[in-house]
């Protein structure tokens, strides 16, 4: 009698082992991918809130440099480059500044950096040249009816900022972005400032 009660009491630890086997091996990857779900959030999130500060650092760049698009270029670059920078020192650093200023000429789909000029509007534009004029700049005070407020929005700059962010988490990367060659997210962000600047005419790189 002894005996027969060892020998179940054996079999259900054993059943019970097999069933904690199979728990493990079914909720293990769940984890793992939620884990690493987590982390690559977190990143994007962070890469969300530097897109957002090159997008006001390429707005400020345009209105104080005349809309000089490689100013503009390389404020991206400076706001962008913790992205890309291997440590926080002086070398590493450099290294992020270099890359991000590369990725300002690489297309989006290959973790690219895009900056577009929305504004001035498409009417500004002025006969087959990709240029847009800025009429004498005024201070808002001097607002007197529907054409001067006309007059003043013509010397708002509007700046988008788009990135290709490159996914490094294993897994995710596939997850969120399956038929990329380079696994990335679109991140973009838009910023409006006033002209600062004398009058003059931006030419748009193209």
């Amino acid at each position: 009698m002894q005996n027969m009660s060892r020998f179940t009491w054996q079999k259900l630890r054993r059943c019970d082992e097999g069933a904690a086997a199979t728990e493990m091996a079914i909720l293990l990857p769940v984890f793992l991918v939620v884990i690493l779900g987590i982390i690559q959030m977190s990143l994007l999130i962070h890469a969300k809130m530097l897109v957002n500060y090159a997008a006001y650092s390429v707005a400020r760049s345009g209105i104080v440099h005349n809309g000089d698009s490689g100013q503009m270029r390389r404020a991206a670059a400076a706001a962008l480059t913790p992205l890309y920078a291997d440590n926080g020192d002086v070398g590493g650093l450099t290294v992020g500044f270099l890359e991000a200023l590369g990725r300002t000429v690489a297309p989006v789909s290959l973790g690219g950096i895009d900056i577009e000029i929305l504004g001035p509007d498409g009417d500004r534009f002025s006969g087959d040249y990709d240029e847009r004029f800025f009429p004498e700049i005024r201070p808002y005070g001097e607002i007197n009816g529907e054409e001067d407020q006309e007059h003043l929005d013509e010397n708002l700059l509007t700046v988008k900022v788009t990135i290709g962010y490159v996914l490094s988490i294993p897994l995710i990367d596939r997850i969120l972005s399956p038929f990329a060659p380079i696994p990335h997210v679109v991140i973009g962000s838009t910023h409006t400032m006033r002209m600062q600047s004398d009058p003059t005419t931006i030419e748009l790189e193209g």
